[in-house]
C-alpha cells in the first residue's frame, strides 16, 4: 500500500488516523506514506534539532560517510588482522537467523 491512494472505502480506520497528511482530496481515496528506503521520523522539534511536520519528506536514499563527517573518537579502534581466535562464536543461523529474506513484503 505504501505511496498508493487507497480507497477510503473499507480503509475507514486508517483513513482515520492519516487523513490526507500524505496526499489525496479525502473524498474517496487517501494518500499512506511511501517509505520505501526512508525510516519515519517523529514530529515536533526540540533543542539543537530541526523542526519536524507530520508527512514532511526528506533525507536521502544513500549517504557516503567519511572521516571527516564522524564525530571525534577519544578512543583507540580495537581490530586485528588474520582468522579469528578460536573463542570467537560463529554468525548465527538456522530458521531463527536466516541470511536472507524468504519472503518480499510488496
Amino acid at each position: 500500500m505504501a505511496g498508493r491512494l487507497p480507497p477510503i472505502s473499507g480503509n475507514e480506520a486508517l483513513f482515520n488516523l492519516v487523513g490526507t497528511t500524505y496526499g489525496s482530496d479525502g473524498q474517496s481515496t487517501f494518500g499512506v506514506p511511501h517509505l520505501r528506503g526512508r525510516t519515519p521520523m517523529h514530529m515536533d522539534t526540540g533543542p539543537g534539532l530541526t523542526p519536524r511536520t507530520i508527512g514532511q519528506a526528506g533525507g536521502a536514499e544513500t549517504v557516503t560517510l567519511t572521516v571527516s563527517g564522524l564525530p571525534a573518537h577519544t578512543h583507540q579502534p580495537a581490530a586485528a588482522s588474520g582468522p579469528a581466535p578460536p573463542t570467537a562464536r560463529p554468525a548465527p543461523s538456522g530458521p531463527r537467523c536466516p541470511t536472507r529474506p524468504t519472503r518480499r513484503v510488496r
